[in-house]
């Protein structure tokens, strides 16, 4: 995959974006970095949500619902007081490269929701069918298993590994493995996503299709 030159001190730029046509990454989003961003097939990118690549690359796979205020890639820049002045964001110090010493992609894999204001930083990885419930923040280089939830509020802390299907609440120390019957329960949830996800597509891209053509009318 071919990426733009990386500039971790500043975070304005526009990055390359490969967006399928099934996908719906929508005009209100906002979207920043140098290094490309991939989005897979049926994902679903709300309005005012933050896709980051200031770092890494960002990978989402299929079938992802990133809601409103969410922040994918992060953390978000430093905004200078200063008239004129870019904003600026620090370098990190860890999780960013792998072990063989190359640039480690932020990755969210398929049918992973990422829910209001929650955060995922750069170089971390979600894994399948995983919930990121709102406020959550996931720290760079840390790993959440797939089918698990990281709770509201919850910080999962810098290079941690959440295992599969656990559910992290409080201070993020206190993790339970589902009940036995979360096999078919989390099978009817991602089906509920999926269907809430196409429904939304529906209204967000007609919302966005007569934003522009008002726009146009208004140009004339």
């Amino acid at each position: 995959m071919a990426t733009a030159a990386a500039n971790p001190s500043t975070a304005s730029s526009k990055p390359a974006v490969i967006l399928p046509s099934s996908s719906h990454l929508d005009p209100g989003a906002y979207v920043r970095g140098s290094h490309t961003i991939t989005l897979g097939n049926h994902t679903l990118v709300h309005p005012r949500a933050h896709l980051l690549s200031t770092y890494v690359p960002l990978m989402i796979g299929d079938g992802c619902i990133i809601s409103e205020k969410a922040v994918v890639g992060g953390p978000l820049p430093q905004v200078s007081s200063a008239p004129g002045q870019e904003a600026v964001v620090e370098s990190p110090s860890h999780g960013e490269r792998g072990e063989d010493g190359a640039k480690k992609a932020t990755v969210i894999e398929d049918r992973v929701r990422v829910e209001p204001h929650a955060q995922i930083h750069h170089s971390a990885t979600v894994l399948e069918g995983a919930i990121i419930e709102a406020q959550a923040t996931i720290l760079p280089g840390a790993v959440v298993g797939r089918h698990a939830k990281i709770c509201a509020g919850v910080t999962i802390r810098e290079g941690m590994t959440v295992a599969e299907g656990a559910v992290v609440w409080g201070n993020g120390e206190q993790i339970r493995r589902r009940a036995g019957e979360a096999g078919q329960a989390e099978k009817r949830r991602l089906q509920a996503m999926d269907r809430e996800r196409e429904v939304t597509m529906v209204i967000l891209r007609t919302a966005a299709l007569k934003a522009s053509q008002a726009r146009r009318e208004k140009g004339r």
